[in-house]
Parts: structure tokens; sequence; C-alpha cells
């Protein structure tokens, strides 16, 4: 199945390279802007999977919000509720990622 999140549909098409990192069932394709989880197809903003995929492959410590303004939107001013409105927009879309909030720290991916 692929799910495009900007239209809430989905197919059954799952024509893509190897993906870059496999854990506890995800599978991230960062030159396709997609996860897949339990064979479900989510095709995400780039700017969101950007910032998943970097808490990803930061997984098991803490990313400070900091890093993640220098890292996923480098010369773009953004505010505090930027990243929070993103990070709202992965719990929806995918309540079984293993990321967490820790406040006034950053955030982490179990």
């Amino acid at each position: 199945y692929q799910c495009d999140w900007s239209s809430d549909v989905c197919s059954s098409d799952l024509n893509y390279e190897v993906p870059k990192n496999i854990n506890n069932g995800y599978q991230v394709f960062p030159d396709k802007f997609t996860i897949t989880y339990k064979g479900v197809e989510h095709k995400i903003p780039k700017t969101t999977f950007n910032l998943l995929n970097y808490i990803y492959e930061n997984k098991g410590r803490v990313v400070t919000r900091k890093e993640i303004y220098d890292n996923v939107w480098e010369d773009v001013i953004v505010n505090e509720q930027t990243i929070d409105v993103h990070i709202r927009k992965i719990k929806q879309r995918l309540p079984e990622v293993p990321i967490q909030v820790r406040k006034r720290i950053g955030i982490i991916w179990n």
C-alpha cells in the first residue's frame, strides 16, 4: 500500500529501491520522502520527512531543537512551534513511530 499524506488515498504501488534504514518494521526511503511501516507506505512532505529522518538517524539520543533548526531548516528562520507542528503531523499519521518530545531538551527516537 502507498499513502499520500496530502490526500489520504492509498494504492498498492511499491516500486521503490532498497530502503536506507530498517528498524523495528520501519523502512525509510530518503530519495522518495517515504517511510513504510507494516507494509503501508506513507509519502511525507519534504521538510517533515527531513525532520523525521534526522531524528531517526540520531536514534537513541536526544536531538536538541537547535540541532534540528541547524540541520533541517538550515537557512530558514522558524519558531519553536514549527517543530511541534511537524512532530504532531508525524504522530497523527504514524502513531507507532517511537519519537518522544522531551520538554525543554529535545526529541528522541527510542
